[in-house]
């Protein structure tokens, strides 16, 4: 499974036999969506501030080949914690984690000193 940002990867793989197959439709993604739902509550918050900076900080190093810019990237980041992982915010990030992704200044992103 692959977000549309990610369809780049699929070229390092082209000696694979991947093939694409269509999205589910909305009526078969409404249950697996109540699972995923329930599954997230049932997981500390702690583990999921650290699943957000772990994915904002792989895909932060993988740029280049999504073509995201550091505001698209934050804003699916966001997304991914508000949206998907049910976290009432985005989790704070230390100002020091931030300046190491070369993220400083990205409008999005919540400094632990501001949270």
């Amino acid at each position: 499974l692959l977000a549309d940002f990610e369809k780049r990867f699929l070229d390092t793989l082209d000696d694979l036999p991947i093939r694409k197959k269509d999205a589910i439709s909305a009526a078969e993604r409404r249950p697996l969506e109540a699972e995923l739902n329930d599954a997230f509550s049932q997981l500390p918050e702690e583990l999921l501030n650290g699943a957000y900076q772990a994915w904002l900080g792989f895909y932060n190093s993988q740029r280049k080949t999504t073509n995201l810019t550091p505001e698209a990237l934050v804003a699916l980041a966001n997304s991914l914690a508000t949206d998907t992982m049910q976290l009432p915010s985005p989790p704070a990030l230390e100002a020091k984690i931030i300046g190491k992704m070369g993220l400083k200044g990205v409008k999005g992103l919540v400094k632990a000193n501001d949270a």
